[in-house]
């Protein structure tokens, strides 16, 4: 049988505020009575009734992230980042996983009306939302920070400076030598995040009237008949046709330049390997930061609707 407060209270014969006082160790209350109360708690197995708790106080202590995938590294280290910060700050995290689906999504959004939280993180799927989703996670009655990917401006986003990491990617490709480019096609960019890259990509591309191509084919035509053109490939977030690199000349005719990662699929075959990755560290630290300071009540700086974190330097990556 459950044991309530009123039970107790009844048994150290006083009113249940006491016994709420005698329990957190509240110093009005006499140490005789705070000592009673304690051992009868102890002696009869007592739990506080947590949602009780949060009607008077007004709080959960817990905050909710939301991720699309545990396989992805980057998103690992946000959620190993994100609890650590949080629970040195007294808040639990609790961990949901869509697996990249929005049907899941919306199942999140009701479990989160029956189970209120404090606050919500969010690295959604990678696809676009629809606005009515979006919508019912603005219904939700919570601080909400979304991170990696953009809201409609529903919610602050916390994301990696995509213009500096395409920038500094396509400046170390040039500077192997690279002067004809092998993009994804724009419409394997499933989110607007990745769609920005791509559009700055082109843009810098064309600024140099360099050749750029979004089908395998034609790329693979134009260099056979280019013999001394330097080849690129470059990933954004997008699909790639990696299958299909290997007939592509030699390794030292290719460059490759990659977003985040480098296929393991495209290591014996690319020399000269430039990567840039994001820093999810720091996204992680600014999202938590701004998440606290909303939830403590501490002043802010106005958060404004992006916040753009620089990725880390791009590294030379020795394939072989």
């Amino acid at each position: 049988m459950t044991v309530t407060i009123h039970d107790l209270a009844r048994l150290a014969n006083c009113n249940a505020s006491t016994v709420s006082r005698a329990l957190h160790g509240d110093q009005r209350v006499a140490a005789k009575t705070r000592e009673k109360i304690v051992d009868l708690a102890h002696t009869h197995h007592y739990v506080p009734n947590q949602n009780a708790r949060n009607l008077v106080t007004g709080h959960t202590g817990a905050v909710a992230m939301v991720v699309s995938t545990l396989e992805s590294v980057l998103e690992r280290t946000c959620a190993r980042e994100l609890t650590r910060r949080f629970n040195d700050a007294g808040f639990e995290l609790l961990l949901l996983v869509s697996d990249n689906s929005w049907e899941r999504m919306k199942r999140f959004i009701a479990f989160l009306r029956r189970r209120p939280v404090d606050g919500v993180l969010i690295i959604p799927p990678t696809e676009d939302a629809d606005s009515c989703t979006i919508s019912e996670f603005a219904s939700l009655p919570v601080p909400q920070i979304w991170i990696d990917r953009y809201s409609g401006s529903r919610f602050p986003v916390v994301t990696s400076d995509n213009h500096i990491a395409i920038g500094d990617l396509f400046a170390a490709g040039v500077k192997a030598g690279a002067d004809t480019f092998l993009l994804p096609s724009k419409s394997e960019c499933k989110n607007a995040v990745s769609r920005d890259r791509f559009d700055y990509l082109v843009q810098l591309i064309n600024a140099q009237n360099m050749p750029i191509f979004f089908e395998y084919s034609d790329f693979a035509a134009y260099i056979k008949t280019h013999k001394e053109s330097r080849p690129c490939l470059f990933t954004i977030g997008g699909y790639f046709p990696f299958e299909q690199i290997h007939s592509l000349g030699q390794p030292d005719d290719l460059i490759g330049c990659f977003f985040d990662f480098v296929p393991d699929s495209l290591r014996d075959r690319i020399k000269h390997c430039f990567v840039c990755q994001q820093d999810f560290s720091a996204i992680s630290e600014a999202a938590s930061r701004i998440m606290l300071s909303r939830l403590t009540g501490k002043t802010e700086p106005k958060t404004p609707e992006f916040l753009r974190i620089p990725p880390f330097a791009v590294e030379s990556v020795a394939s072989f």
